[in-house]
């Protein structure tokens, strides 16, 4: 129940950002954008999508609470839908792309061998920016944490830090080194545990 009203709420986006890197796929030098897909899947579990507001606080919150299960069962169930779904984006896009450099015959800018170590990058390197994401949401407003995130992922990971701390670089560099980034992909997901339980503890002690 929890995976299927997780997936009702964030299933527009997903159909969004589906749309949103397929235009960006291979991504080159936009791969500031492609950290805005976890950052917007990102949800703490207790914090659910739904806009709809009262004087008291958002309905959906309300209803999470309510359900017999624990909060670390909707934290798990909540960031752990966003992240596969983070990680299906990154898959399909590329690939979709893929196919129609074949259907135009110009399969050879891209092989298949390069698109998937893309879809490894990607995938790993961006639970840093989804596991940020999750902690933001875990104590502030959607329309706020999205925002803050964003900003927070600029400059803990901008394009002017050390090599294996730029991400940015690193979840595309397969479509031009043409091989993983193993030193960012270990510090990105070192970070995303970190992050991971840090959000955990603000869930776990948050009065609702």
């Amino acid at each position: 129940m929890l995976w299927y009203k997780g997936w009702l709420e964030t299933r527009p986006r997903v159909l969004f950002l589906i749309a949103f890197a397929w235009l960006l796929s291979p991504p080159g030098q936009l791969a500031f954008l492609f950290a805005l897909v976890p950052i917007l899947l990102a949800g703490s579990g207790i914090e659910t999508q739904f806009p709809w507001k009262t004087k008291k606080g958002p309905v959906s919150t309300y209803f999470t609470l309510s359900l017999p299960v624990s909060r670390f069962r909707l934290f798990a169930t909540r960031a752990g839908l966003g992240m596969l779904e983070t990680v299906g984006i990154f898959a399909i896009a590329p690939c979709a792309k893929w196919v129609l450099f074949i259907f135009i015959g110009a399969e050879d800018y891209v092989s298949r061998s390069d698109l998937f170590a893309l879809w490894v990058s990607l995938s790993v390197c961006a639970s840093a920016f989804y596991f940020l994401g999750v902690l933001v949401s875990a104590f502030l407003d959607e329309r706020v944490s999205s925002t803050i995130s964003i900003v927070a992922a600029g400059l803990l990971f901008s394009h002017s830090s050390p090599a294996p701390v730029n991400l940015y670089r690193a979840m595309v560099s397969p479509l031009s080194a043409h091989s993983l980034p193993w030193a960012s992909m270990g510090i990105s997901l070192g970070v995303a545990a970190v992050l991971g339980l840090a959000a955990w503890r603000v869930v776990q002690t948050r009065e609702y």
